[in-house]
């Protein structure tokens, strides 16, 4: 039912969100229908009109990491995803990168491209996810600032820190 995002992006109340069985194909939408900004972080939570399982049977949702991350996650490999910018200047294909995790702070978790690869102009309030300790995929964060070169550091508001502020809406 919630999609989340980064306040940056600016979603309003009518944005779409199209899903596909096949992931070139993104043929099934929804409309956000209620937007809930985070007062002092860069992310948003946006309500779906209807449970997205309602059209897209096959779809599943990835939760949010829950356990607090701590300095035992530096060095841990995240995957960042996003539909934005290629070398070749094309965008709309989904891709993913595989990055350690660099850096924790309160609000924050970077992950390091190390010159090599990274996030792109237009994966921006996209999600990283990382498998957490107990084995199963979760979203670690949504994108609020990328390296401007595209393969440095890429910095996401956790999820861990703000699962209350997101489970107060959900």
């Amino acid at each position: 039912n919630w999609v989340l995002t980064a306040r940056h992006c600016r979603r309003r109340a009518g944005v779409r969100f199209c899903v596909g069985e096949d992931p070139e194909i993104q043929d099934i939408c929804f409309s956000g229908t209620r937007v809930i900004d985070h007062p002092d972080v860069d992310m948003t939570l946006v309500q779906l009109d209807v449970p997205a399982s309602t059209r897209a049977p096959g779809i599943r949702p990835i939760p949010i990491l829950t356990e607090i991350m701590d300095e035992s996650w530096l060095g841990r490999t995240a995957e960042a995803s996003g539909y934005g910018q290629e070398e070749d200047m094309t965008s709309g294909e989904r891709k993913f990168t595989a990055q350690p995790i660099v850096e924790l702070t309160d609000t924050r978790v970077a992950i390091d491209g190390e010159g090599e690869r990274g996030v792109c102009f237009g994966d921006s309030c996209g999600p990283v996810m990382v498998i957490a300790t107990y084995g199963t995929v979760r979203v670690a964060g949504d994108l609020s600032r990328g390296d401007p070169r595209f393969v440095g550091l890429d910095h996401y508001i956790r999820t861990d820190v703000q699962q209350e502020w997101i489970w107060s809406f959900t």
